[in-house]
């Protein structure tokens, strides 16, 4: 697997993250029961000393109790002293106290021992009892003050409570720290292992949900993969409205209008070859047919007219080309403000005679309009509109070019009372030559490109053209511009 990788990096950051996450909590829980540990440990010797205490002053034995003896009080314990070591009863009331008797040794009650417990006691400084002898000499802890509170001490190996009682004498009890060592060894052994388990289980969880998350990503790269080897009819299967879900469907649309451009690229194509080869072939037939033997001086202008009404057709499909061409990729042309009233008055005084002769009338409506655009491209648009609206008018019929300024922008309106266009064809006529009119002869000039050029220039110009129409009353075509930024 790359390191790169998307799937590669969640799953180094997911195992980071849970490895920290686990060790922190493994410490935690390490920490704790240590304490606990060391706490029940030191307890155990506390009660030991505390009953050791009691015993050197003739108490009770704890020892053969049934319960465990407690943890030490302080100086409560001492209350039960027997009277005679009590100085109290020595001391005359208002006078210094009197000189300590000397105290009475008492037999100590000395614990079980078979579990490694040890005990050292000092009186007066000197050690009086020891549980053992193995441990060499004890040292005696040092007092500093009067305080007769226990206290906890670790030395080498062992861990020792001790308290001095207030006549000054020492209790000492200690034990070997190895079992808590060994406890406490085992207990990290147990965490480690739950968490080493804790940490597979993560980390195999965390694939899976890796490898959920990054499935979509990878139908998608297999998807476009699939589209670059040219199957453009693959699109991503999606489920769930969830981020990639709506990926998936925004890159969907776009290949769905990549198909679409690329068939009619590959339809433009077929066309453009099918229309070019048309007078192609009807030049070189008439050239052959000529040339295949001696003809006279008129069969040969026949024949050279006839290939100049080839070569013309052809002209007019490539400057038909040129136009669309420039219309879908001249995003530098200048916009500007202009007038569309005095544009329309001007391409239909030139297109006069044409009208006239096809026995048409025209009525305009231009009173002025401000659009914001290219001047040169909106003229070319408003000739193809009044040139389509005279081919496929009736004799006697009239055109109406209309402008005026709306909410909406700049509209041109050309409207005329001919053949007007089916319902089926209607969606198509802006589409690269196509012809509603499938029969009609190619001679006559129209390939099938005027309307498309219309629409590239209007949409090149950021306006938008449609087309209403009804058969056997007439087609009304509607191009809105953008309005001056003044004006908008």
């Amino acid at each position: 697997m790359s390191s790169h990788s998307i799937r590669w990096r969640l799953q180094g950051w997911l195992g980071l993250l849970l490895l920290i996450l686990l060790t922190g909590f493994g410490l935690s829980i390490y920490h704790l029961e240590k304490n606990s540990r060391i706490h029940a440990f030191d307890a155990a010797l506390e009660s030991r000393v505390s009953a050791i205490s009691i015993s050197m002053r003739g108490g009770k034995d704890h020892f053969n109790d049934n319960e465990p003896p407690g943890r030490f009080h302080g100086d409560r314990d001492f209350d039960r002293i027997p009277p005679e070591f009590d100085d109290r009863e020595f001391r005359p009331r208002g006078g210094p106290p009197p000189e300590e008797p000397e105290m009475q040794e008492q037999e100590i009650n000395l614990p079980d021992e078979s579990d490694g417990t040890y005990h050292q006691v000092w009186r007066h400084g000197r050690p009086q009892n020891s549980a053992t002898s193995m441990l060499g000499k004890i040292p005696m802890p040092v007092r500093n003050t009067r305080d007769t509170t226990l206290k906890v001490r670790s030395r080498g190996a062992f861990r020792e409570a001790w308290h001095f009682t207030e006549r000054g004498d020492c209790v000492l009890v200690g034990r070997s720290s190895e079992s808590l060592a060994i406890a406490l060894q085992r207990s990290a052994i147990l965490i480690f292992c739950a968490g080493a388990a804790i940490f597979i289980l993560g980390i195999a969880g965390g694939t899976w949900l890796t490898q959920q998350a990054i499935k979509p990503i990878d139908d998608i790269s297999e998807a476009a993969r699939r589209i670059s080897a040219g199957n453009l009819t693959e699109r991503i299967q999606t489920e769930g409205d969830h981020e990639l879900g709506r990926l998936a469907m925004i890159l969907n649309s776009t290949f769905a209008r990549l198909e679409e451009a690329f068939n009619r690229q590959k339809q433009f194509t077929a066309d453009a070859s099918h229309e070019l080869r048309t007078p192609i072939t009807m030049m070189i037939t008439e050239a052959q047919a000529t040339l295949a033997q001696d003809r006279s001086p008129h069969e040969y202008r026949e024949a050279l007219v006839g290939c100049l009404e080839a070569a013309q057709q052809m002209r007019g499909i490539t400057q038909a080309l040129l136009q669309l061409a420039r219309a879908d990729n001249d995003d530098t042309a200048s916009h500007e403000s202009f007038d569309m009233a005095s544009c329309i008055e001007e391409i239909a005084s030139v297109l006069a005679p044409r009208i006239t002769a096809a026995e048409l009338s025209i009525v305009l409506d231009t009173p002025p309009t401000t659009a914001m655009g290219n001047i040169g491209r909106f003229s070319l648009v408003v000739s193809n509109l009044l040139e389509n609206a005279v081919h496929y008018n009736k004799p006697g019929g009239t055109i109406q070019v209309s402008c005026r300024n709306t909410d909406n922008g700049a509209e041109l309106v050309v409207k005329d009372t001919g053949l007007g266009i089916s319902a089926e064809d209607l969606p198509h006529i802006f589409e690269r030559f196509y012809r509603a009119d499938k029969a009609r002869s190619r001679s006559n000039g129209r390939f099938g490109l005027g309307l498309a050029i219309c629409d590239g220039i209007v949409r090149a110009d950021g306006g938008t053209i449609s087309a209403e129409s009804e058969l056997g009353v007439g087609t009304t075509f509607t191009a809105t511009y953008p309005l001056p930024e003044q004006e908008a």
